[in-house]
């Protein structure tokens, strides 16, 4: 890097600093075998124990629908229809509250993945740190409320409708888009942020999203995982954070001053 000539010393002095910092930051990562940049990769395998408790919640909704099903068959006219229309808004609403526990645990988990201390955020404070994220939950919640009438209804028994099974599987997917929203919501201010492609076959979005990058926290268009691709939460992509939080190892004490005052042997 060339300096100016007329910079200031102190200027030069800072930053030298920084780019002394920024040379022992890099070494530290590489002798410690760890990645040069922070990014959330392995989203899927750090939310698996959330997505295991979603789905248990979420199957054990359907199974006491199912328990209400049966048992209203054995009434007959109004009696009948209040019960399964009551069945229908339970399970909707515990779908609902399903949702918002796992994605809101995910949106931890990537909070925390930054360094920041997330393990206890309410569902205030979250929406606090993320303005968009209650939209997030909102939208999966309205689309589970009508899988929810269609389940009820018996409507997706029909031929060619997806089966329970996978269409429920789509809705504990999106926790990685939950978790990519947590771990951007925990990064610097200003950082830049790289989509990148996984290992997979792409929908015609992501390539387009990885081509247009850089991005930042307020110019990122979605998540990978949250379901606003054509690829929708079956996403394999990952996010890649560059300039992210500050190591704790800095600069060792005089180096940049070797620099900007060298001290040379007496000759």
């Amino acid at each position: 890097m060339i300096c100016c000539p007329c910079e200031p010393q102190e200027a030069k002095r800072e930053r030298l600093y920084a780019t002394a910092t920024t040379i022992r930051q890099v070494a530290d990562k590489v002798r410690n075998g760890q990645p040069l940049y922070e990014s959330t990769r392995n989203a899927s395998r750090r939310v698996q124990p959330a997505t295991q408790r979603f789905r248990r919640e979420w199957f054990a909704a359907i199974d006491t629908f199912n328990q209400a099903q049966a048992s209203a068959a054995r009434l007959s006219g109004e009696a009948r229809r209040r019960r399964l229309q009551g069945a229908a808004a339970n399970l909707a609403e515990q779908w609902r509250a399903v949702i918002r526990r796992g994605f809101e645990s995910a949106f931890r988990l990537g909070y925390s993945s930054r360094g920041r201390a997330g393990s206890r955020l309410t569902t205030m404070q979250i929406n606090s740190i993320d303005s968009g994220f209650e939209a997030f939950v909102q939208n999966q919640a309205r689309f589970a409320t009508q899988f929810a009438q269609q389940y009820a209804s018996g409507a997706l028994k029909a031929p060619g409708r997806m089966g329970v099974g996978p269409r429920s599987n789509l809705y504990a997917q999106a926790l990685k888009g939950a978790y990519n929203a947590g771990a951007v919501a925990g990064g610097p201010e200003g950082e830049r942020i790289q989509w990148k492609l996984g290992a997979c076959d792409h929908c015609p979005d992501c390539p387009l999203l990885a081509a247009s990058g850089p991005y930042t926290r307020n110019t990122l268009p979605t998540y990978p995982g949250a379901g606003q691709t054509k690829c929708a939460t079956n996403c394999c992509c990952h996010l890649v954070f560059i300039g992210g939080r500050t190591g704790e190892r800095l600069a060792p004490a005089g180096a940049v001053d070797n620099f900007v005052e060298p001290t040379f042997p007496p000759v």
